[in-house]
């Protein structure tokens, strides 16, 4: 009848909420059509109780409506109630079933301000077991677990950390696609692309867990992008879509990256919905998903220690991914996760010891960005003193040690460039930076 009118009402039950878009129109509204109406059909507003009066910030089925931020809140009070039960929990060995089924029905009753509530309560849900339940069992006590523990102390922070939703569909999401096949991943977010191969660990998971930790590693790979939106996750996997959706998985493995994407969220400020795409939909991320880089070799670790002992240490591996790279802080070809930087050739590399294995092409080009940066560098190549970048490179180095074809690797995709010709000779040769010395040869790895 009051939407008839043109009116914003929502209702449940005996509850009305009005909106408008100022509070002279809420008050004519209110005037004109609401207590009319009310008084007609016998309603007696009870005076104590909701906001006659219009107000930016209501409080409506238990939770606080904003609209000045457009979110919906928890109030204090039951933010304090949900501190209280978490603790509760994270500090006892034994809970009473009661307690435990109190904390977890307190957390879902404000699932709509708080995402994060049936991820929270899994573990909770999975201790009570209410449908296999007597009544009179209800007073009993039951271990605290490990999982129930973390989950309680995760309530403590994220439930004042991650406080509110929208309150509406915001007006700008962020769409990122993600797929998994069993050669690797890949993912595709504002125009960038993200993937990599699987190891032989991975190789033997499951397909829906494979899809799951695509949607995790393209989550890291893309953070920069994604830090503080709106994000849409898009897959063709069912099962993805549903335990994301839930907060939980019933498979341990699944449930513990369902639970890394969650807590990657509340650390990036980011909110996510999951929408199911036919496979034929999902082109770009099932291109990288099976795309085969052949340049993921590289060099045995314990070579890599012992030049990193020699000239290190290094402080970032400017050609690598989140499956090869000698240190912490890498540069890679494409997105991946904790990637410092797509592309080794739009980086600064003046501060730091570079460490560099390169794929042959880019020699000449990566030995040009260094003398113009002029960075110091360790760099793997073969010993072809025809090329053009040879005199470039003896103008560079200040040592030069011969490596055995033995000193690599494979990666993923099982290629080794330097095998290509078992007559090739390669040397690791050090940059030292703006100062040029000749190489000299020194005893072999």
């Amino acid at each position: 009848m009051w939407r008839r009118q043109g009116l914003l009402v929502t209702s449940y039950l005996d509850d009305f909420t009005l909106v408008a878009a100022s509070a002279a129109l809420a008050k004519s509204q209110r005037d004109r059509c609401i207590a009319p109406t009310l008084e007609k059909l016998g309603f007696i507003r009870e005076e104590t109780k909701g906001s006659w009066e219009p107000t930016t910030r209501v409080k409506v089925l238990g939770l606080l409506i904003d609209s000045i931020k457009c979110a919906v809140e928890i109030p204090e009070d039951k933010v304090a109630a949900i501190k209280v039960l978490a603790r509760q929990v994270s500090e006892a060995s034994e809970i009473s079933v009661r307690t435990l089924a109190s904390a977890a029905g307190t957390v879902i009753s404000v699932s709509r301000a708080f995402p994060f509530a049936r991820l929270a309560t899994r573990s909770f849900y999975d201790l009570v077991d209410a449908a296999n339940r007597e009544k009179w069992e209800w007073d009993h006590t039951v271990e605290v677990s490990e999982e129930a523990r973390e989950d309680a102390l995760f309530l403590l922070e994220a439930v004042s950390v991650f406080n509110g939703a929208p309150a509406w569909k915001p007006a700008t999401i962020v769409e990122m696609a993600t797929d998994a096949s069993t050669l690797g991943w890949g993912a595709a977010c504002l125009g960038r692309t993200a993937g990599g191969r699987w190891d032989g660990e991975a190789q033997q998971c499951h397909i829906n867990t494979l899809e799951m930790i695509a949607v995790v590693r393209a989550c890291l790979s893309f953070e920069d992008l994604l830090r503080g939106q709106r994000i849409k996750i898009l897959t063709d996997n069912m099962t993805v879509k549903a335990e994301l959706t839930r907060g939980g998985s019933k498979n341990p493995t699944r449930q513990t990256l369902v639970r890394l994407v969650w807590k990657w969220s509340v650390k990036t400020d980011v909110l996510f919905t999951i929408e199911w795409i036919p496979g034929s939909a999902n082109d770009i991320a099932d291109r990288e998903s099976r795309a085969t880089p052949f340049d993921d070799w590289t060099l045995r670790r314990e070579v890599f220690r012992w030049l990193d002992q020699r000239w290190g240490p290094h402080s970032v591996d400017r050609l690598a991914d989140t499956d090869n790279s000698q240190v912490q802080r890498f540069n890679s070809a494409r997105a991946c996760p904790n990637s410092e930087g797509v592309d080794c050739f739009t980086q600064d590399w003046s501060g730091d010891n570079n460490w560099v294995v390169p794929p042959f092409s880019l020699i000449h080009s990566l030995l040009l960005l260094i003398e113009e940066q002029g960075a110091q560098a360790t760099l793997i190549v073969p010993r072809w003193e025809s090329q053009p970048w040879w005199p470039l490179l003896l103008s560079l180095v200040s040592d030069l040690l011969p490596l055995s074809s033995a000193s690599f690797l494979p990666g993923p995709s099982g290629f080794v460039e330097p095998w290509k010709n078992p007559m090739w000779v390669f040397v690791a040769v050090r940059i030292p930076g703006a100062t040029r010395r000749r190489a000299h040869t020194s005893s072999s790895v």
